[in-house]
């Protein structure tokens, strides 16, 4: 079957171009956000070899070992009082709904894959 914009790899390859288009915003100094940033770094690069490595065709992809960390710093901070705390939090969260959506569209890639092959 052909590639197309409908399939599960021309999704993901379409949130990959998309993806490419966002940058993750260095926190302020001696910011409360660094730990979420670090986190939100990490998860990027987790990701980014994960599509890749499923692009080049393997079958396996892992669920980032620290997504609830994640979850956790976000719904901590999300109570900050400081307005600059807030605004870039909410980059941040927008950033991370990218990077989730690349990860259900990597596991819709490896699960039409392995259909094909059954």
């Amino acid at each position: 079957m052909p590639e197309t914009a409908d399939t599960p790899i021309g999704r993901l390859r379409k949130a990959v171009i998309a993806q490419k288009t966002a940058a993750l915003p260095d926190p302020p100094e001696d910011s409360v956000l660094q730990p979420i940033y670090d986190l939100l770094y990490d998860y990027d690069q987790y990701t980014t070899l994960t599509v890749i490595n499923v692009l080049q065709g393997n079958v396996e992809a892992e669920k980032y070992a620290q997504r609830n960390k994640i979850d956790k710093l976000a719904s901590e901070l999300d109570n900050s009082p400081n307005p600059l705390t807030k605004r870039e939090l909410d980059l941040y969260s927008n950033y991370l709904r990218r990077l989730d959506n690349m990860m259900v569209l990597v596991k819709a890639v490896v699960s039409d894959r392995t259909v094909k092959k059954e």
